[in-house]
């Protein structure tokens, strides 16, 4: 990633590590969202997951207590700081690494489970191939690739990424924080489709889901204003008519990787 870009997203990172502590959720939540992973307890032999943009560590813990061995990498530093302090109070034992995804220098074919949540979208449409590719290289012949994303073909998805960077663009509009906080310059919610076509045809789908996670987590939020929730329900309303890449925020990938 460019330099700036680097920059920008420690920063936000950082703004997020601060900001927001503890988890939103309980290790209940997750779990029926790993589910619709295809992530289960671990029996049997070892499985070695990496966690790309693993932030302050809570799914990285919580895929350890299921039993994998977990490697745990990102770019900011106090968010690794977090996630090891997290690992000690949970008593797990988790390799945390400050690293930039698109050169990891990490030992190639070495993990048999690679999951990206909420990661992918942070890099330019241009820079995206470069984790794809470092990714393609870190993971073992026929291992699996989970990824998360928010999904720009849903109304509210596309807005919600949309209007804070033409707020961050005007110069007067950019005053109004309330958007431009959640937001980073590099963010762009994904085509899941297209995202597809960029795995291929070193990776084959195994499933393709779309799943409500904004409103779930709105639901449980402190982040979930009265306007961002009207805005939303006006956008389900919108997306119940369309077929299901239309009606939910959030695609749920799982590959198998043959090339």
């Amino acid at each position: 990633m460019a330099g700036q870009i680097i920059v920008e997203e420690k920063r936000h990172a950082g703004l997020i590590a601060k900001k927001v502590q503890g988890s939103l959720l309980d290790l209940q939540d997750f779990l029926k969202i790993y589910k619709q992973m295809g992530i289960k307890p671990v029996k049997g032999r070892p499985v070695n997951l990496l966690e790309v943009g693993c932030g302050r560590g809570i799914h990285s813990v919580n895929f350890a207590q299921m039993g994998f061995t977990v490697t745990g990498i990102d770019l900011s530093r106090s968010a690794i700081k977090q996630a090891k302090a997290r690992a000690v109070a949970d008593q797990v034992k988790i390799n945390f690494i400050v690293r930039d995804a698109t050169r990891t220098g990490l030992a190639g074919a070495s993990f048999d489970l690679i999951v990206a949540i909420d990661f992918l979208h942070h890099f330019y449409y241009s820079s995206l191939q470069r984790p794809l590719d470092e990714i393609k290289r870190l993971l073992k012949k026929n291992g699996t690739l989970i990824l998360f994303e928010p999904n720009n073909l849903h109304p509210y998805t596309f807005l919600s990424f949309c209007l804070p960077h033409f707020l961050q663009q005007n110069h007067f509009l950019s005053k109004i924080k309330y958007f431009g906080q959640v937001v980073t310059v590099n963010e762009r919610a994904l085509n899941p489709f297209n995202l597809l076509k960029s795995l291929q045809p070193d990776f084959q789908l195994v499933a393709l889901k779309f799943v409500p996670y904004t409103n779930f987590l709105a639901s449980r939020s402190p982040l979930g204003w009265p306007m961002l929730k009207c805005l939303r329900q006006a956008a389900d309303r919108v997306g119940a008519v369309f077929p299901p890449p239309y009606r939910h925020d959030h695609f749920l990938m799982r590959l198998k990787k043959i090339g």
